[in-house]
């Protein structure tokens, strides 16, 4: 597991900075996405052999429909990415295993096609429940209340206030 202010500060922030798409909403979204889904990056590739691949748990179906859905049609965004990232054509689903950067850029990306704003970032609960909402868990595995006492386990050490 990284340190969430490691995290935060060389990873999270200065990438959606690059991608001209900062708020410390977002930011904090995307660590309790990475903390549920990875335990903040205990895990790059989904156990028992799923699609999910990177600290976000990204699908490689949902990497590849941002790519041809979304970002076809946001060229300035494409571009920045790219940039940010170091490639010049987009990558391939895979590298979200070790390439950090490419794999927030792209959580924050998913989420930026949702109309409904981001909650406050001190505000967990509805943090939690965007995530749950756009990112999609399984919910025969994973309830909302899973998935909050994930995150605060991971992010606080305890979920006994869940």
């Amino acid at each position: 597991m990284i340190n969430r202010l490691q995290l935060e500060k060389y990873i999270i922030k200065p990438t959606l900075q690059d991608i001209d798409m900062y708020s410390e909403n977002a930011m904090y979204l995307l660590i309790i996405t990475m903390a549920i889904e990875s335990r903040l990056g205990t895990f790059v590739k989904q156990i028992g052999g799923g699609p999910a691949v990177g600290p976000y748990q990204m699908e490689i179906a949902t990497y590849n429909d941002n790519w041809e859905n979304n970002l076809r049609f946001r060229d300035g965004l494409r571009k920045n990415l790219l940039l940010a990232t170091g490639h010049a054509v987009p990558p391939e689903a895979e590298n979200m295993v070790w390439d950090w950067k490419l794999a927030t850029a792209m959580a924050r990306i998913h989420y930026s096609r949702f109309k409904e704003p981001i909650p406050e970032m001190h505000d967990f609960d509805s943090l939690v429940e965007y995530y749950y909402k756009y990112w999609g868990p399984n919910r025969k595995k994973t309830s909302i209340y899973e998935a909050k006492q994930r995150a605060m386990r991971v992010l606080f050490g305890s979920a006994n206030d869940v």
